[in-house]
């Protein structure tokens, strides 16, 4: 029998920057309420790791982000602002969606990484899969631009770390499957997005979720018949967040990504031959994901070559 989705809601114990929040459509506020904080405190503390690391240097790497948080805030105007928001709130719900939603099987969990693994090493999830070897990870850059421009000025940058014989690193690394704690390197990386729409779409669910199954404690919702419309109401509204049309359009994006990037450096040759196989790697794994995914109606087909992030991360790569 399938595992029932089992979402989880805020905790209080950290101050969010609300900052741009109010430029978001209302069921991107709501959701953005409801799930930041539970993320922000579920990504890894470096702190945790004073019995790898030196503590100057962990305080060295806490005082950097301290530093980088400041000159982002000086920098901030109203329209950065709520770009940032929008791409905290997408962070949180494809966590959510692949943990819960299962949207990359049951064998792949995201790892939320430290915020100095963020900042310095542009890294917003990683993804660990069950793959033949294994466990392997995936780095995932979240993009929330429509811009061709701005997505081919992230794919070059991969392009450069790849001509260079370089992956993706990330220091606090802790898994949640395997043995794997400390830092781990040649991580391929991916940058991935959704257009507002569509996310505002994945909130509406999401929120939903969170409405419905309050309702169901709720002491005057105890009648048998409200209690079975609520029911109902609340696996319709887990449905739509499961199926949405987000999990489809992220597999497309790493997919094209992990082929081209793949082919790259396999013409490289020489020592990229071997980043030519961890890219190829993701992407036999990721191949065995989408098995596990039905088929697409050519409607939804549309709609996903429709987004407006997908289009501009497409076209980047055509210019790779």
């Amino acid at each position: 029998m399938q595992e029932k989705p089992q979402f989880q809601e805020s905790v209080e114990e950290i101050q969010l920057n609300e900052n741009g929040l109010d430029k978001l459509s209302e069921e991107e506020r709501k959701a953005w309420r409801l799930l930041m904080k539970r993320h922000r405190n579920s990504s890894i503390k470096p702190e945790d790791f004073s019995d790898l690391y030196d503590n100057q240097a962990i305080k060295k790497d806490l005082d950097y982000v301290q530093t980088m948080e400041g000159i982002f805030e000086q920098k901030n105007n109203s329209d950065k602002e709520s770009f940032e928001r929008r791409g905290e709130l997408l962070e949180a719900l494809l966590s959510e969606g692949i943990r819960s939603g299962r949207w990359l099987g049951a064998d792949t969990m995201p790892i939320i990484p430290s915020r100095y693994d963020d900042i310095a090493n542009g890294i917003d999830l990683v993804l660990e899969m069950l793959s033949k070897e294994g466990f392997s990870h995936l780095a995932l850059n979240i993009d929330m631009t429509s811009s061709a421009e701005s997505a081919e000025n992230k794919l070059t940058a991969i392009r450069k770390t790849i001509s260079e014989g370089k992956l993706s690193k990330v220091k606090y690394f802790k898994s949640e499957k395997a043995n794997i704690r400390g830092q781990i390197e040649n991580i391929p990386k991916v940058i991935i997005g959704i257009d507002p729409e569509h996310i505002r779409k994945l909130c509406l669910a999401r929120v939903e979720i969170h409405s419905f199954r309050s309702g169901l404690k709720h002491p005057e919702n105890q009648t048998p018949a409200i209690q079975k419309s609520l029911e109902e109401k609340l696996k319709e509204s887990t449905r739509n967040f499961v199926k949405n049309i987000a999990r489809h359009i992220i597999i497309r994006e790493i997919e094209m990504q992990l082929l081209k990037f793949s082919d790259f450096a396999d013409n490289l040759g020489g020592q990229a031959k071997e980043i030519a196989e961890k890219y190829r790697a993701s992407y036999e794994t990721l191949q065995r994901i989408k098995k596990e995914t039905e088929n697409l109606s050519p409607e939804l087909e549309e709609e996903i070559n429709n987004d407006k992030v997908f289009e501009s991360i497409r076209a980047g790569l055509a210019n790779f």
